[in-house]
């Protein structure tokens, strides 16, 4: 076998480590992005009528994906600030909870 030069391995390792950093990061912004989602969807369910009865699990669920969602459309397509971006997420975790969730007959 031939010896790999050192640069080689030097810029190999540089490009290792980068790349190791930008997962470790993704990876970050999605549990970020869930433990947000949650709270946003916790948030959502607060907002609705009484009447509309939503599981925990489900309403978590709705929050991850308004919270995913929401800040697709706030942040790429209508380049909002986070404040509106927020506002934006909770809208659509709400509006899926009421799309989504089971109405209780009136008493």
């Amino acid at each position: 076998m031939r010896d790999v030069p050192t640069p080689v391995i030097v810029v190999l390792a540089i490009v290792a480590l980068v790349v190791g950093v930008k997962l470790v990061s993704a990876l970050m912004s999605l549990l970020w992005l869930a433990l947000f989602g949650a709270a946003i969807g916790l948030a959502a369910r607060t907002l609705l009528p009484e009447r509309m009865r939503v599981a925990l699990l489900p309403a978590i669920g709705f929050g991850v994906v308004g919270a995913v969602a929401g800040s697709v459309i706030a942040r790429s397509i209508l380049h909002l600030g986070w404040v509106l971006s927020v506002a934006v997420e909770v809208g659509l975790a709400a509006a899926l909870i009421a799309g989504f969730g089971k109405r209780l007959p009136r008493p």
